[in-house]
């Protein structure tokens, strides 16, 4: 990955306050499903100190899981983790308790939905 991708994702991230990403750490397209964060693979950063290096981190686990990589931006709070993409919502939301998350994202709603 270069600077000018990196550029481009955190330009995207502060505009549209989050992003999913492959595990290649290109913009996933997904039309459909919940989007549920894994337990420990969580980082809470800034999106000025969020890195190049720490999605480079992310990118290896998220191969290694095959999975996605999560960035959401709430109240100034960069989380940066892998997820999984899930059809229903009850699973979705059950997932996220297991995994002690705070929400699920609803990819065709572009909504966050709070387990609490």
């Amino acid at each position: 990955m270069n600077s000018k991708q990196f550029n481009i994702i955190k330009k995207h991230v502060a505009e549209f306050n989050g992003a999913t990403l492959t595990s290649a750490g290109s913009f996933a397209v997904l039309k459909r499903g919940y989007m549920v964060s894994l337990k420990g693979t969580e980082t809470q950063t800034t999106l000025k100190d969020f890195s190049k290096s720490l999605l480079k981190q992310y990118i290896k686990l998220a191969t290694k899981r095959d999975a996605f990589i999560g960035l959401w931006l709430d109240n100034g709070v960069l989380y940066v983790d892998i997820s999984v993409n899930v059809m229903k919502r009850e699973t979705a939301l059950s997932m996220a308790k297991l995994n002690n998350q705070l929400a699920i994202y609803d990819v065709i709603n572009n909504v966050s939905i709070y387990t609490k």
